[in-house]
């Protein structure tokens, strides 16, 4: 028994299992075949035109990255570095240096104060732009229920931003197993709801049933397991100002926010441009099929993601080594696993789609499914390059994501109108690809002249 438990935990420590990767990796399975079964159940209970409503809905409150600003991975990166001097005590609070702890309650302060803002102008905002959007085509898809839904989606997504910081802050803190175990349990709650919804033959209801468990586990959660933390770090006093936006957040953030903005073209536009130039049923393929790959690239990227506090920590200790060698490790694991799974993707959809299955109707033909998986692999790694190079608190990423997204939306504009969707997805291929090989470019770059850096002392971060 010992031995065969010894052989379990070098494979798991030789495929990267640790906590937190384990219980991410069981969060985003679950949400993979969830997913899977999720296209069952859309296929089989929602029409043609209600299933390109359903992914365009998600799609348009992607807007809300307009109104975050980035901010999300900026509040993790900065609580890694502050965490790097402070340390759990047994009644769930965070102690030791009393500079760290109120920075810490500072920047929980000014996430909380922003995101409660941001939350609201989503709301003002998308909520009636998406009620302008649908009503404008509503001709084509007669019929369809979308105003409640959509209204009633619009509020439970806002509700779930505004406690979102609290998220990225425990995971700076270490606590990126915790969270990742809430995310699994809430993953499972809500597609079961979203499933019961389908099967009552609620429609697009379904969507914002699914939306409202979401915000629930999450408020349940930090009510239940967090609130000590919580009061601990708002009772902090805070003395003069021991941290300054403007001066040390803003600088990183304004990057971030620049390439989030820039990805929602590269990943979140093309269903909207679906729907309004090929129609719901059109957007409805699409959106099944991105659904898909972006499940395949979320599940990958579960060796990386998990790995973002503690890179903040090791730059913050520069051990270089322990660093590289880390990232080196989760690259490798990452991308097999992502690359085995789209090439088990793409042949089961080649044979639904031979065999003429109805199913097979619901998602993209096989070769713009297969550009499509290949961009998501090529996503997938400048996404790892940028988990490790945001890490230093920078953002090098910025000119080519805006160039990126900006190229990117005016050619599968102007191909999707000449070649359908097949130019849309050859366009986006070409435009990651170049987009990759200049990614890795600035890694290595980057990379060498950072750690070639002397180190700076606390006043001297702070004022960079």
């Amino acid at each position: 028994m010992a031995r065969n438990r010894r052989i379990l935990q070098r494979a798991f420590a030789y495929c990267g299992l640790d906590p937190a990767v384990a219980y991410t990796l069981a969060g985003r399975l679950w949400n993979a075949g969830a997913g899977f079964a999720t296209l069952f159940f859309i296929a089989g209970f929602l029409s043609p035109g209600e299933q390109g409503y359903y992914y365009t809905f998600t799609n348009l409150l992607g807007l809300q990255v307009f109104f975050e600003l980035g901010l999300t991975l900026v509040l993790l990166q900065f609580a890694s570095h502050e965490c790097a001097h402070l340390s759990w005590a047994p009644d769930g609070t965070l102690a030791g240096s009393v500079d760290g702890r109120q920075r810490l309650a500072a920047l929980l302060r000014m996430a909380l104060r922003w995101y409660a803002a941001a939350a609201a102008l989503a709301l003002i905002c998308v909520l009636p732009a998406g009620i302008w959007f649908f009503h404008l085509r509503e001709a084509q898809a007669p019929g369809v229920g979308w105003l409640v839904p959509w209204a009633w989606m619009a509020c439970a997504t806002a509700a779930s931003m505004a406690v979102s910081p609290l998220f990225a802050i425990l995971e700076g803190c270490g606590q990126v197993a915790e969270v990742a175990r809430m995310r699994a349990l809430q993953a499972i709650l809500a597609n079961s709801a979203l499933w019961v919804a389908l099967l009552l033959r609620l429609g697009l209801y379904a969507a914002p049933i699914y939306a409202t468990l979401v915000f629930t586990v999450e408020a349940v959660w930090i009510a239940k397991a967090r609130a000590g933390w919580l009061r601990d770090l708002l009772a902090v006093r805070i003395e003069g100002s021991p941290l300054s936006w403007a001066r040390e957040i803003w600088p990183f953030q304004w990057r971030i926010a620049g390439s989030w903005l820039a990805g929602y073209f590269l990943y979140q536009l093309f269903i909207p441009m679906a729907f309004a130039l090929f129609g719901p049923k059109m957007a409805g393929r699409v959106g099944m099929s991105i659904s898909v790959a972006g499940g395949i690239t979320t599940l990958g990227l579960a060796w990386m993601t998990t790995k973002a506090a503690p890179f903040g920590s090791l730059i913050g200790r520069r051990e270089w080594a322990a660093l590289d060698d880390m990232f080196r490790r989760a690259f490798r694991q990452s991308l097999c696993a992502a690359a085995l799974i789209a090439a088990v993707v793409w042949t089961c959809a080649l044979g639904l789609h031979t065999r003429h299955l109805p199913v097979a109707a619901r998602l993209l033909d096989p070769l713009p499914l297969g550009m499509l998986l290949i961009t998501a692999l090529l996503n997938q790694i400048v996404a790892a390059e940028a988990t490790y190079l945001r890490a230093y608190k920078r953002e090098p990423f910025l000119v080519i994501s805006l160039v990126s997204g900006g190229v990117t939306a005016i050619l599968s504009a102007a191909l999707g109108l000449r070649f359908g969707v097949t130019g849309m997805l050859a366009a986006y291929l070409g435009v990651s690809t170049l987009f990759a090989g200049a990614g890795a470019v600035i890694f290595r770059r980057c990379r060498r002249a950072w750690q070639a850096e002397p180190p700076r002392t606390d006043a001297e971060s702070r004022a960079a």
